[in-house]
């Protein structure tokens, strides 16, 4: 699996999960978020990988590493049941799961708090694929 096929796999699954909960910006998409209503950002970011076996071009395997990093901005000063539910369903969305050979698994939650008018949560999953190359 290449970087761009582990991306669109996780684009692909977290927005036919997510529905239409809120507005979803991708990652270097160019897409203002909504003014006044909730939404997420969904980034991809890669971090170390690891080569797993040895031999000649086309038969090297390679443990791609990477964090899945979900943004929610609810509006400030209603309160935290809507994001907390919203980091419930961005945890059932990716936490302990495997699909289309990508493998989800810890997970870490950090409230941002009130920035203006945003209270944020960002909910990060770490992941894994395998590149031959």
């Amino acid at each position: 699996m290449t970087p761009n096929a582990a991306i669109e796999a996780i684009y692909n699954r977290f927005i036919t999960l997510w529905s239409a909960k809120t507005a979803v910006i991708l990652d270097n998409e160019g897409i203002e978020p909504p003014d006044n209503a909730a939404h997420v950002f969904l980034t991809v970011k890669s971090t170390f990988n690891n080569q797993r076996t040895l031999g000649g071009s086309g038969n090297r395997k390679y443990d791609r590493n990477g964090i899945i990093f979900v943004k929610i901005n609810t509006l400030a000063n209603t309160g935290i049941v809507t994001s907390n539910g919203y980091v419930k369903d961005v945890l059932d969305i990716f936490e302990g799961v495997s699909f289309s050979g990508v493998v989800c698994n810890n997970t870490q939650v950090t409230e941002l708090g009130s920035d203006g008018k945003w209270f944020s949560v960002i909910v990060e999953i770490s992941c894994n694929y395998e590149d031959i190359k």
